[in-house]
């Protein structure tokens, strides 16, 4: 079980690399302030740095917070977070499900957060909800919902002052 979850959480890294590392990327390529190589290395590492100093609190809320998760849950929460994220960030995995003549996924980043708590949701269900602690769970929504809005007022906010002096 050791060497599974040592595994799934190396695919993981890859998939969070893979998906989220384009969404800082981004938008710095379509200003041409740095090229692709230089922001992948540059982002690659203040990931590796985050990695280092990970929340606490978040780290508890993902392992116990909202559901009581044993090594097998682990398991399969971080791998089914890491296919997700797999699956929505493969060309090669795009072209195989067009191949075969199935529906693709489009490509976009997705939230690792979004993933691995839908995952930690799923076990729940599937052992019939009990010890899912929704309370948290409420929380963590009415964050995700708050999340894009405070983001936005805060660009908007900085755009507002930065066009009063002209730049």
């Amino acid at each position: 079980m050791r060497w599974g979850l040592i595994g799934v959480g190396a695919f993981s890294a890859y998939g969070i690399g893979a998906n989220n590392v384009c969404v800082i990327i981004g938008p710095y390529l379509a200003a041409g302030i740095l090229n692709e190589t230089v922001l992948t290395v540059l982002i690659s590492s203040a990931i590796f740095l985050g990695f280092l100093r990970a929340n606490k609190q978040v780290i508890r809320t993902l392992s116990s917070g909202l559901f009581p998760l044993g090594p097998l849950e682990s398991f399969i929460a971080v791998f089914g977070a890491a296919l997700t994220l797999f699956a929505f960030s493969s060309t090669t995995f795009k072209a195989g499900l067009t191949f075969l003549g199935l529906p693709s996924l489009p490509l976009i980043p997705i939230s690792v957060t979004h993933a691995v708590i839908g995952a930690i949701v799923g076990l729940a269900l599937a052992k019939g909800r009990f010890g899912l602690k929704t309370a948290n769970l409420g929380c963590v929504l009415a964050a995700w919902a708050l999340v894009p809005i405070i983001s936005g007022l805060i660009s908007y906010g900085i755009l507002t002052i930065v066009g009063l002096f002209g730049v």
